[in-house]
């Protein structure tokens, strides 16, 4: 786990101010987020968990745009964004008929 200090020398500012605890949880959220887009549906084991964590990912990146706007870094909010897209587009095009 890295420190508030080390997250934001690697260039992850949008965690300034929080606490360590919810650095965390964002931390395990994306990561358990990324591994439920793909695996649920690739193994065909519960595949209704990629279109609803496709949206739960796309939730998060609605949230964290806004805190990378105000920090005025544009570069974060675009990749924000172009990952919003790309989860709602998974999110339609898995969602069972």
């Amino acid at each position: 786990m890295y420190s508030e200090k080390q997250l934001i020398a690697k260039g992850q500012t949008g965690v300034v101010g929080l606490p360590a605890a919810l650095i965390q949880f964002i931390g395990i959220t994306e990561i358990g987020g990324s591994i439920s887009v793909i695996l649920p549906w690739w193994i065909k084991v519960l595949p209704i968990l990629t279109p609803l964590s496709a949206l739960c990912f796309a939730i998060l990146m609605i949230l964290a745009a806004p805190i990378h706007y105000r920090l005025k870094e544009g570069r974060n909010v675009a990749i924000n964004i172009t990952l919003l897209v790309v989860s709602l587009l998974v999110a339609w095009g898995r969602w069972p008929v």
